[in-house]
C-alpha cells in the first residue's frame, strides 16, 4: 500500500490508543479486547485493516463527529481532537477510505480500506521543520507533513532542511532572504498575521502565506504545494 511505514504506524497507534481509552474504567484487563485484523479483499485490490474493540462504543451523534478537527470527548487537557483527523488524512492521501461502525456499550470497529500498490518507486524523504507556537496547530501541521512522507527535524539549520513552516512573528526579512538563497520560495510556509509590507514582499517572492493560522484548509493547501514542489524537484533532479 502506498503509505510510508512511519505514517501507517502513527495512524495505527492513534487507533489503538483510542481503543484502549474506550474501555470502561471498571473493566478488567482480561475482559478488555482490542483486535487488529488485516486481509486482502475478495477482489485482491484492497488491503482491509480493522481495529476492533469491545469498549463503550459511540452514539450515532458521536460517530458523525469523530473525524472533526479538535473534537474530543476526553477531559480538557488530555485530548487534542487531532488523532482521528490525522488517521483519516493518512488513509485518504493513500487513496483509501476509513469507516466506523459502533454499537453503544458493545464496541467500535475502525475499518481502513487501502488500495494495493503494484509498483513502488523509492523516494527521498522531505526534511521539514515546524516553528509554530500554537501546539494544536503545530500538531496538525506535523500530521499533514508526516502523512505526506516528510520527516520532521527541528534541530537542523535553515540550509539543512527542505521545508519550513513558521509563525509570521518568528521570521524576519533576512531569514526569508536566507531561505530563498538556498531553497525555492514555495517550500517556505508562513502562518499568522504580518505587516502589509512584509506580506506583499513574501507573496511577490513566491512564499506561501496563510494570514489566519487557524485556517486549516489554507494551511493544508500550502503544505500540499510545498510537498508537491519538493517531490517534483527531486524527480527532475
Amino acid at each position: 500500500i502506498s503509505i510510508p511505514p512511519h505514517a501507517l504506524s502513527r495512524a495505527m497507534l492513534n487507533l489503538l490508543v483510542n481503543a484502549g481509552e474506550a474501555m470502561p474504567a471498571d473493566r478488567s484487563c482480561e475482559l478488555a479486547q482490542v483486535t487488529i485484523q488485516a486481509a486482502l479483499s475478495d477482489s485482491g485490490q484492497l488491503v482491509v485493516i480493522e481495529v476492533i474493540d469491545n469498549g463503550v462504543g459511540m452514539s450515532e451523534a458521536l460517530r458523525q463527529r469523530a473525524f472533526d478537527v479538535f473534537f474530543t470527548t476526553k477531559v480538557r487537557g488530555l485530548g487534542t481532537g487531532l488523532g482521528l483527523p490525522l488517521v483519516r488524512r493518512v488513509v485518504e492521501r493513500a487513496g483509501g477510505t476509513i469507516e466506523i461502525s459502533s454499537i453503544p456499550n458493545h464496541g467500535t470497529t475502525f475499518r481502513l480500506s487501502l488500495r494495493v500498490q503494484h509498483e513502488s518507486e523509492p523516494t527521498v524523504p522531505v526534511v521539514a521543520a515546524i516553528r509554530v507556537e500554537d501546539q494544536r496547530v503545530a500538531a496538525l501541521i506535523r500530521g499533514f507533513l508526516v502523512s505526506g512522507g516528510a520527516e520532521i527535524d527541528g534541530e537542523l539549520a535553515l540550509d539543512e532542511i527542505d521545508l519550513l513552516v513558521v509563525d509570521a512573528d518568528q521570521i524576519s526579512q533576512l531569514d526569508i532572504q536566507r531561505w530563498i538563497a538556498v531553497h525555492p520560495a514555495r517550500r517556505l510556509v508562513v502562518v499568522g498575521e504580518f505587516t502589509p509590507a512584509l506580506g506583499t514582499n513574501m507573496i511577490s517572492l513566491g512564499v506561501s502565506v496563510v494570514p489566519d493560522r487557524f485556517d486549516l484548509i489554507a494551511i493544508e493547501h500550502a503544505l500540499e504545494i510545498a510537498l508537491a514542489s519538493q517531490h517534483k524537484d527531486d524527480s527532475d533532479g
